[in-house]
């Protein structure tokens, strides 16, 4: 039956409300999970799959109808569903740049202007021509947004650190960590999209 809380939280996030967004991720992130391990029995594939549902929901969330707002539970089920059997179909198409943060190096961010401090690199040395452009591409995509938001990527991708360090570091919530992580991965690589050849 219709959950009250759904519709109130969607008509939040409709005017911008972003802890309404983070609420319907926490509530509904555990069913998209399963739907999409159901379809895919891959857990990489099922991260992607999971943020991308997310992701629509928050690019649609000032055209979601009113039948959708009293069964929204439904309303993301179906997308899940959707992405998951869309990627199937696809599975031999050409590959996004879905991973394209991890080629960047070390080096390449802590030499650049985020605020961090130098960090020691390992690995070869000198880098091939094509990974050094793709670097740059990253880099001058991530200058443009929000310093917080290039953080989050930084330290989850660069780093490798966990929720739980990056909380402290950017003096946030550990549970918000992951949303914001999640969120700011796909406004990159949405940027990263008009790059592709």
């Amino acid at each position: 039956m219709i959950k009250a809380d759904d519709r109130e939280l969607l008509n939040k996030l409709k005017k911008g409300n972003d802890m309404a967004f983070e609420s319907l991720f926490k509530k509904y992130h555990r069913l998209v999970v399963s739907i999409a391990y159901q379809i895919l029995k891959d857990d990489s594939l099922v991260e992607d799959i999971t943020q991308d549902v997310f992701l629509k929901v928050y690019e649609k969330r000032e055209s979601i109808k009113p039948r959708y707002e009293s069964s929204f539970r439904n309303y993301i089920a179906q997308i899940a569903r959707n992405k998951a059997i869309d990627h199937i179909r696809k599975r031999n198409s050409n590959k996004n740049l879905r991973n394209g943060l991890k080629t960047v190096s070390l080096e390449a961010v802590t030499n650049d202007e985020f605020g961090l401090e130098e960090a020691s690199v390992q690995g070869k040395q000198h880098e091939d021509i094509e990974k050094r452009e793709l670097n740059q591409i990253v880099l001058k995509e991530m200058k443009k947004m929000p310093k917080k938001n290039s953080l989050y990527l930084i330290y989850k991708y660069i780093y490798g650190m966990k929720d739980h360090e990056s909380a402290k570091l950017l003096k946030v919530l550990p549970k918000s960590v992951s949303a914001e992580t999640w969120r700011s991965s796909r406004i990159l690589e949405s940027r990263l999209a008009g790059y592709v050849a």
